[in-house]
């Protein structure tokens, strides 16, 4: 999906990232328990994304994680900006993308690709209030693009 050229992605606000996993890659984790109570076995890979995902202020002090979530096949984190950014927010992901990857290939040399080559952001409008996006798909919000 393309970008919203009307917004400056080096700006500060809340970014909602999916990525997606790459066919030739093991699932990240598993899932068992039951709807109500769902548990995530997270696999080798999962656990190395996850130490990813939670070194995103090591890349740019100005990065926050809020929340993640790690599931077969994609990952979701929301990401705030706390300040204006060097590059823009996708220069990071990318950066957190490659640094996965070498971290994995060096661990499990049979997986090539980890990631789709892209990923989805939606961003929180600076007008919204933060707790009416902090569940995205069960609040009615306008995201750009949509």
């Amino acid at each position: 999906m393309g970008r919203d050229p009307k917004h400056d992605y080096r700006g500060r606000s809340i970014y909602y990232i999916t990525i997606g996993k790459s066919p030739h890659c093991p699932n990240f984790c598993q899932i068992s328990g039951s709807p109500d109570q769902p548990v995530i076995n997270k696999s080798a890979v999962g656990s190395i994304i996850e130490r990813q995902i939670l070194n995103f202020p090591n890349l740019c002090p100005a990065l926050q994680i809020l929340q993640y979530a790690i599931m077969p096949d994609h990952i979701h984190f929301a990401i705030f900006a706390r300040e204006y950014l060097q590059r823009a927010i996708g220069s990071y992901i990318g950066m957190m993308k490659v640094k996965t990857g070498q971290i994995i290939r060096e661990a499990f040399p049979q997986i090539s690709d980890i990631f789709t080559p892209d990923f989805h952001d939606r961003y929180l409008r600076p007008t919204l209030p933060f707790r009416r996006a902090e569940k995205p798909s069960s609040t009615s919000i306008p995201w750009p693009n949509q």
